[in-house]
């Protein structure tokens, strides 16, 4: 009985052991079983216990000693349980946090993935709705990632050059990183990122890397479009300092030489007795101080330039005259080194307009200096000016400078512009010059808004073409007018040039001249004697001086012992002919006509020689007399009030005139009744314009304020322009430049 109990209770006792040891562990177990297991088996040693339980037999204290136990146990397991409770809390914020942080990295990166080279795995990291999803897969080779790389890095990568990328960080637990070309969907090619950072496991080697891949196409473009544009930079820069050293070098030599010359010369003229000698020293002294003065002037002008210091200085100025003035200078050059020069203008209407004078004849001076020095005798220089268009209140003027000179190559066409450039050495040797002159002529081009382009081929000269805008005002903005009908007149154009005589044939047509062209004095001889055979002779010979074979004073010669004096001959020529004058009458010759030929030019020519013949023909077809009549004209511009008082003045009306609209309407207040019959109203006046003078004239108390004529003059002949005046008081509207027949037909239907 007593072994029994004793049997029972060792059964008993191990059986509580047991409960007490694993049953708690395994409510508290976390995935640590032996860890648990171990901290229980610390507090009680199973083994010492039995022991002792086996050498005392006494029931009893077995078993106060097996429920001490189990109380014992109990206590460490509610411990264990509260303990274990945090650490999963803690665990779960823990996860909590890393999963939030590889959402932001999967925002972040286009590619996350965790690379375990031990287990050969690999976790991919992606959100799909804002959720968090997590793939495994076997690890394969890193090198693989370079199949859809540009060909170009993906050399630059080969040789295991990632894996010991790979290998590095996670050995030193330090990141790296590599930037290619990776091919998209689209099959285009984008810059990407992949970093490789080693990741931290144990105290161990470990094995495990973190791999993260993003697009940074956008910032490469740009840091590769600024570091481009730096280099350009640093390019032009050096360019740039290289010229200028190459410049000053070459200018130290264009500077010395003239300065030489000068000196020289001069100290030459000191010790020459003859006059005549000093005198040839002296004029050589003059050409090379004005050279040195021409290169020192481009200098200054292209620093001005590039220090933004150079100003436009618009202002109305007679584009006639400056065209005039650069063909004088020009022709006689040209006539010295025997090239072929002319000057031609098309359609060129506008004599005033508003622009800077002085750039304008830098750049034209510039471009035909240049053209002549490249132009070999026997060549040919033109320069064609053409009105191209009339827009918002600026006319456009077309110009070409084309010669037969030497031409230049496509590669140096690139650069022609470039400031300090010259084709080669050798140029520079024979030509001279800074280089500057090109550059500076573009940048004046541009600072009056303007284009200019240039063609060229070796061997064949070259062609530049510059296209600038000038305003106009209103008041000076005259087209020629037909004064009068000279139909009647007959004209023979002598010229060896065959685009001046078509020009000059034009210019008279737009005045009704009857013309004949011919391009040699010959048959010039022909001509008149046919013509006046017939009875039907010429009245007018325009004649160029410079012709071959018989020129334009032996030519006059003869038509003069031909034809005696019946025809007016005039002689047309770019060069100084004041030495020629006295022998030019004794051959006959009338008057002389300098190129460019202007509309301007042709009117006074016509007015000069055949004004009263034109009249006595207008007296024969038109019989108006308002002979005791007085007119109000209201005109502020002074040639437009002298050209249409001389028109009325031949119908014998009297014209008070009227500078601006307040004071026509006080001339017209101080009127007595009937004294003007008329009022011509000019539109653009300052003070008052003539719309609103006409209202105020019609709204007056004088006793002819509602009755008396009123013709508007304008130079817009719109519809919208010619309602306003109607539409303000006025009885009829005349666009200018006048028109006689038409001004004379007003004056009569308003006033007979």
């Amino acid at each position: 009985m007593k072994n029994s109990i004793k049997k029972f209770l060792s059964a008993y006792m191990n059986f509580m052991l047991s409960f007490t040891l694993f049953v708690p562990s395994a409510f508290a177990y976390d995935g640590n079983f032996k860890a648990t297991y171990a901290q229980l088996l610390s507090y009680a040693n199973v083994d010492v216990l039995k022991a002792y339980l086996y050498k005392n037999q006494n029931i009893a204290i077995g078993v106060a000693a097996a429920i001490i136990m189990l109380l014992l146990v109990l206590l460490l397991f509610l411990l264990l349980r509260l303990s274990n409770s945090k650490r999963l809390k803690l665990l779960r914020e823990n996860n909590a946090a890393l999963e939030e942080l590889i959402s932001y990295l999967c925002l972040t990166y286009e590619k996350v993935e965790k690379i375990d080279v031990d287990n050969n795995s690999v976790t991919s990291y992606s959100l799909e709705n804002e959720k968090l999803i997590i793939k495994k897969s076997e690890f394969k080779d890193i090198n693989l990632i370079r199949e859809n790389f540009h060909p170009d890095d993906a050399a630059a990568l080969e040789n295991n050059v990632i894996k010991n990328i790979m290998d590095r960080v996670m050995k030193t637990c330090t990141q790296e990183e590599i930037i290619v070309r990776e091919k998209n969907s689209n099959g285009k090619y984008q810059w990407m990122a992949y970093l490789f950072q080693g990741v931290h496991c144990d105290k161990q080697y470990h094995r495990n890397c973190l791999l993260l891949k993003r697009n940074i196409n956008t910032f490469k473009s740009k840091e590769l479009e600024q570091r481009e544009k730096l280099q350009d930079a640093l390019t032009a820069a050096q360019h740039s300092s290289d010229a200028k050293g190459n410049f000053m070098a070459h200018m130290s030599h264009e500077i010395r030489t003239p300065l030489n010359a000068i000196i020289g010369y001069l100290s030459l003229a000191k010790e020459e007795p003859s006059r005549e000698a000093v005198n040839n020293f002296l004029c050589k002294s003059d050409v090379s101080a004005k050279h040195l003065l021409n290169i020192v002037n481009d200098v200054l002008d292209m620093s001005s330039i590039e220090r933004g210091k150079m100003k436009i200085n618009n202002a109305l100025f007679d584009f006639k005259q400056t065209i005039t003035v650069i063909g004088n200078m020009f022709y006689e050059q040209a006539k010295e080194k025997n090239i072929d020069f002319e000057i031609l203008l098309v359609d060129v209407e506008e004599e005033f307009v508003v622009g800077d004078r002085l750039r304008l004849n830098q750049i034209l001076v510039n471009l035909l200096s240049n053209a002549l020095k490249f132009t070999a005798a026997g060549g040919k220089v033109n320069c064609i000016l053409r009105q191209m268009a009339i827009r918002n209140k600026k006319v456009f003027m077309h110009f070409e400078v084309i010669d037969t000179g030497k031409g230049m190559s496509k590669e140096y066409l690139t650069k022609i512009f470039t400031p300090f450039e010259q084709e080669n050495s050798e140029i520079a040797a024979s030509y001279g010059g800074s280089g500057l002159g090109l550059s500076i002529t573009k940048n004046l081009v541009q600072m009056l808004n303007g284009v200019i382009t240039v063609e060229s081929e070796e061997g064949k000269g070259s062609t530049f073409k510059l296209d600038i805008p000038f305003e106009f005002d209103l008041e000076h903005h005259k087209t020629i007018q037909k004064l009068q009908d000279f139909s009647f007149v007959k004209a023979l154009i002598v010229d060896d040039q065959e685009n001046s005589a078509k020009y000059i044939e034009q210019l008279l047509n737009k005045f009704g001249v009857v013309t004949k062209v011919v391009n040699n004095g010959a048959d010039a001889l022909e001509c008149i004697a046919a013509s006046t055979k017939e009875g039907n002779p010429f009245h007018l010979c325009i004649l160029d001086w410079q012709m071959p074979g018989m020129d334009g004073l032996e030519t006059a010669k003869k038509i003069v012992e031909l034809n005696g004096s019946g025809m007016k001959i005039i002689m047309v020529t770019g060069y100084d002919y004041s030495k020629i004058i006295d022998e030019a009458k004794k051959n006959g010759i009338n008057s002389f006509m300098n190129k460019p030929i202007f509309s301007s030019n042709i009117c006074d020519l016509l007015v000069d020689n055949f004004g009263n013949m034109a009249v006595k023909n207008d007296a024969e077809q038109n019989i108006l007399d308002f002979s005791g009549k007085h007119v109000l004209l209201a005109e502020d511009n002074d040639i437009n009030a002298d050209v249409i008082t001389r028109l009325l003045e031949k119908i014998n009306l009297k014209v008070d005139r009227a500078v601006n609209g307040k004071e026509v309407c006080e001339m017209f207040g101080r009127s007595e009744d009937g004294y003007y019959v008329a009022i011509l109203m000019d539109i653009q006046m300052p003070e008052i314009n003539g719309c609103e003078a006409t209202r105020l004239i019609r709204m007056s108390d004088h006793p002819a304020a509602k009755n008396i004529p009123i013709i508007a003059m304008t130079a817009n002949d719109s519809s919208d322009d010619v309602n306003e005046a109607i539409s303000c008081g006025m009885n009829s509207h005349l666009c200018k430049p006048i028109d006689k027949t038409n001004f004379y037909r007003t004056l009569e239907s308003l006033l007979k």
